[in-house]
């Protein structure tokens, strides 16, 4: 296997995990008193400009259910947890 390449199973988690991330925002979205559609219609609009803290912030949260980038947290998950044992 490439060291690009990923096993199968790794997108079944990458998939579990991007529902729980999009479950946990949605909730948080609706605790505010605000629509999710709402929510990410503002967040568009507003990110027009590249430099606005909600053009950021949508960067993040597309970061954050990236596949490669995902991948690359748990390869530094799985280091940090090897060195602590040592």
């Amino acid at each position: 296997m490439g060291a690009d390449e990923f096993r199968l199973e790794y997108t079944d988690v990458h998939n579990e995990f991007r529902q729980l991330y999009e479950s946990m925002i949605e909730k948080f979205i609706v605790s505010q008193g605000a629509s999710v559609v709402d929510f990410y219609r503002d967040l568009s609009e507003k990110s027009q400009d590249p430099t606005s803290q909600e053009a950021t912030l949508g960067q993040i949260m597309l970061a954050t259910t990236d596949f490669d980038i995902f991948m690359q947290m748990m390869r530094e998950t799985r280091a940090g947890l090897a060195e602590r044992k040592l």
